[in-house]
């Protein structure tokens, strides 16, 4: 099964692909039917003024989301047109159509492309992958740089579920609320970290939060709830 959002993705090669073009992505239409994404730790504090930021668990993994929306298959940040209506769009969502894979046996990541992206090679597409000289162009050199980043903060994040577990501060949670028309919306699923155990830690567990930059992290994520009001 490919990663949410693509469709088909391939390796990109230098020799292959010398004379593809593509268009910035400006109509996210393709995330119009997502809502939650994957969440970095390091997006936190900028996401939390936009979205609400809760976790999920799948296979005892637990794993940080910025909710899009309480109804299954709906984002309302993705307007008619097609443009994303926050300041901050996640990470997850900016580095499309390019996406990381790991070469089998190593460590070494590979940059992929969805082949399926309408602005691959289409007539307003002006900007080269590759230089003349087969090395990345500026826009697919931006790409690798998110990336890579994405890659070494994806290890970061994980540290921090882990701590969270480790500390047993998560909790199951649902919220209720009812559309314009009075239609009742009860959305559930999901964790959040529970005030009243985070409140009963040791000043040693707590200096432990703060040292790893966790505490930071758990403060935002609080503060993130209150978009939750809005988004019902």
């Amino acid at each position: 099964m490919n990663p949410m959002f693509y469709q088909k993705p391939i390796v990109l090669n230098e020799a292959a692909h010398k004379d593809w073009k593509i268009e910035p992505v400006q109509d996210y239409k393709f995330a119009k039917k997502t809502n939650s994404v994957y969440l970095m730790s390091a997006e936190f504090v900028l996401a939390s003024k936009e979205y609400p930021i809760v976790f999920a668990r799948n296979n005892d993994v637990v794993t940080p989301i910025a909710l899009l929306g309480v109804e299954n298959d709906t984002n309302k940040f993705v307007v008619p047109k097609g443009g994303w209506d926050a300041d901050y769009i996640p990470a997850y969502v900016r580095r499309y159509p390019f996406i990381p894979a790991a070469k089998e046996g190593s460590d070494e990541l590979m940059l992929c492309i969805d082949e399926d992206y309408k602005g691959l090679n289409s007539k307003k597409a002006k900007l080269p992958l590759f230089e003349k000289d087969g090395k990345p162009s500026a826009i697919t050199q931006q790409a690798i740089n998110l990336l890579q980043s994405y890659n070494t903060e994806n290890k970061v994040t994980i540290n921090f579920c882990q701590q969270l577990v480790d500390m047993d501060l998560l909790e199951e949670a649902q919220v209720e609320g009812a559309t314009p028309e009075g239609t009742a919306i009860k959305f559930g699923g999901f964790l959040r970290i529970s005030q009243h155990k985070f409140g009963k830690l040791t000043s040693k567990q707590v200096k432990q939060l703060f040292d790893s930059g966790a505490l930071e992290l758990i403060y935002a994520h609080f503060q993130s709830l209150a978009n939750l009001k809005d988004m019902l």
